[in-house]
């Protein structure tokens, strides 16, 4: 598909055919859904807040929770009231949103620590927004990430 005939049908979702030879394009459903709030469309510019606004959601969950890394979603949710995307659900963070929740936070903090760590290299991804065309300003959220776990320099990371 042509990034044309892409753009015309924004919103559209590629759904395989059972032997997963091909794909076609599926539009939303235009049912009511409750959670139509949480789904606001395709916006590389909501989808770089959003991202950005996650990073703060687990930077301020490591500092209220003795450095661990959230293992969920459900770990983040009382810190949404304080995100940027105010009015936007922990579901429309989520569907947005990829978290590596199994990264070892020991490895994180030795890895945005270590001697040898070049200027401008963010040595992990562990967050990062779901769709290829999100918008990712300057270092993007493993940066804000980087710094946070920089400025604890020589403090072993909690359990």
């Amino acid at each position: 598909m042509s990034c044309e005939s892409a753009l015309e049908h924004e919103g559209a979702l590629a759904e395989s055919d059972p032997d997963g030879a091909r794909q076609t394009l599926v539009e939303p459903s235009t049912e009511e859904d409750p959670d139509a709030i949480d789904a606001p469309g395709f916006s590389p510019i909501g989808d770089a807040y959003c991202v950005w606004g996650v990073a703060r959601m687990v930077t301020e969950y490591m500092d209220e929770n003795a450095g661990r890394w959230p293992r969920s979603w459900d770990d983040l949710e009382p810190y949404l009231m304080d995100n940027r995307m105010v009015g936007w659900t922990l579901k429309a963070h989520a569907d947005r949103v990829w978290i590596d929740f199994d990264a070892d936070v020991d490895e994180l903090y030795r890895a945005a620590n270590a001697d040898d760590l070049e200027l401008g290299v963010i040595p992990f991804d562990v967050i990062r927004a779901k769709s290829m065309f999100a918008l990712q300003w300057g270092e993007g959220p493993n940066g804000v990430l980087l710094r946070h776990l920089q400025r604890d320099r020589g403090e072993p990371a909690h359990r």
